[in-house]
């Protein structure tokens, strides 16, 4: 049985290695990218990206999150709504936004 992950931030550099190791990894099933915008000319990943989580997490065991601040607490509450746990490597919080 493989963990199903959704990364956010997958364009990023964090984001892509994280879903690269994982397609490695047989243990680990990438189902998604939470993206700002579907990228034009971009190669992107072989997995399904969307601009609305919700889908995404919905298929996911866990959110692997490497994007910005504001899109990152925004991601870990719809998570929390689906009582799923998140990893998160998303630096740059003000004082305010870690609290």
């Amino acid at each position: 049985m493989s963990v199903r992950i959704v990364v956010g931030g997958i364009f990023g550099r964090m984001g892509s290695r994280v879903a690269a190791l994982a397609k490695a990894d047989p243990a680990i099933l990438v189902v998604g990218g939470i993206v700002r915008e579907i990228p034009q000319g971009k190669p992107a990943p072989e997995v399904p990206l969307d601009v609305n989580a919700i889908p995404l997490m919905e298929k996911a065991d866990v959110l692997v999150e490497f994007s910005e601040p504001k899109a990152t607490l925004k991601h870990l509450a719809q998570m929390a709504h689906f009582q799923k746990p998140a990893v998160v490597g998303t630096t740059g919080f003000n004082p305010s936004e870690i609290k």
